[in-house]
């Protein structure tokens, strides 16, 4: 696996792929054969490690893991909407 600009370890990046294809909690633990409380875990851990703070939203956390995961871009300048 390459390394994440975010210091993910390898079960965070895991945990973050898999929201990724499956888009919630449930699903993702079953899919990686842990509990719901582990995943929470440890999707609040790559919110911290990302600069989110704990309110940060899962969706923003999957789009910036799935941007840097195809194209290596990382930050949130991608996710800037023109409110001119």
């Amino acid at each position: 696996m390459k390394s994440n600009p975010w210091g993910l370890t390898e079960r965070e990046a895991e945990v973050m792929d898999a929201l990724v294809l499956v888009g919630n909690h449930k699903m993702a633990a079953r899919m990686l054969g842990i509990s719901d409380r582990t995943i929470e875990y440890h999707s609040a851990q790559v919110g911290l490690r990302m600069g989110l703070n704990l309110n940060g939203t899962i969706g923003r956390k999957l789009v910036l893991w799935d941007r840097w995961r195809r194209d290596g871009r990382t930050g949130d300048e991608h996710l800037q909407v023109n409110r001119g």
